[in-house]
């Protein structure tokens, strides 16, 4: 079955050239430019060529623990989202998705952060490529009545055959669950891709039905992360703690756009159980004499 939805996203590749696979920020296609309709909508006032969203969940960089011994913690890793989207502006008449919207999320005391936002609006203009760029400060900050902040980017310059790209990162010290991910949006989007890597001591489970429409492809690599450990006597000791790193990724293609995009096409992870302390790690030792 697999194999089979495998081949069919393969044909509807070809099916599709004006999809860029081309994801690096800021590099537009000629196609980009050519798409002038959507093949699968007729109706769509702007259409998505790309939405790809990745979660790590990875231990922090910088983190140091003072106890000469001690287990592995949850406090010691985070968890980041990370976003890149793009959207081709077919007719401004009538346009509703000249602002975006996203949630960072409060739970246990602990708010999410947005790290990273970045964004232009480009579009040609008597041969010319044009562009705008935005960041952060032009996002809007509200707090619902759960204590989440919603924040809201207005596009600047919009018009039609514009194109508008941003990219974000969220961090976040809550795992309860992982970032939601919409396949169906308000606009229908040519392909859009979810995928996650996480510790093999955290289990999540999903919460809704749709994998029948989706390709997953999933493999295990061998990781390790050094934690390091200040001694009273001025010594250092490592903490080497190695796990099965599991990669997964979902993907779908030409997915009309729902005014329900809220629970329609919603994929949704909730963790199912945390075995962190079931993990042991490997310990060497480093003298660093101070002068």
């Amino acid at each position: 079955m697999t194999n089979k939805l495998l081949f069919l996203l393969l044909f509807n590749f070809v099916l599709n050239p004006s999809f860029s696979q081309v994801k690096n920020f800021g590099s537009f296609s000629q196609k980009d430019w050519e798409v002038k309709k959507c093949s699968f909508d007729s109706t769509a006032k702007a259409l998505i060529l790309f939405d790809y969203g990745n979660v790590t969940i990875q231990i922090k960089s910088d983190h140091k623990n003072r106890e000469e011994d001690c287990p592995l913690k949850l406090e010691f890793y985070e968890m980041t989202f990370s976003r890149n989207l793009r959207i081709k502006i077919l007719d401004t008449f009538g346009l509703k998705t000249n602002k975006l919207t996203f949630k960072l999320k409060t739970k246990n005391n602990l708010t999410d952060k947005l790290s990273m936002f970045k964004g232009t609006t480009s579009w040609m203009e008597n041969g010319k490529k044009n562009k705008v760029k935005f960041n952060s400060t032009i996002l809007i900050k509200e707090k619902d009545d759960d204590g989440n902040y919603i924040m809201t980017c207005g596009f600047p310059n919009i018009k039609a055959g514009c194109i508008i790209e941003i990219e974000y990162i969220i961090v976040s010290n809550n795992f309860d669950e992982l970032p939601e991910w919409n396949f169906e949006n308000e606009i229908p989007a040519i392909y859009s891709e979810f995928g996650f890597s996480i510790p093999d001591f955290l289990v999540y489970q999903s919460d809704y039905e749709i994998f029948d429409l989706l390709t997953s492809d999933g493999f295990s690599e061998q990781t390790s992360h050094e934690v390091y450990f200040s001694t009273t006597d001025g010594n250092y000791l490592i903490k080497k703690y190695e796990y099965n790193n599991e990669k997964k990724s979902y993907k779908l293609m030409n997915i009309k756009g729902s005014p329900n995009s809220d629970t329609k096409g919603q994929l949704r992870h909730t963790l199912k159980s945390n075995n962190i302390q079931t993990v042991f790690g490997k310990k060497e030792s480093i003298n660093l004499y101070k002068k």
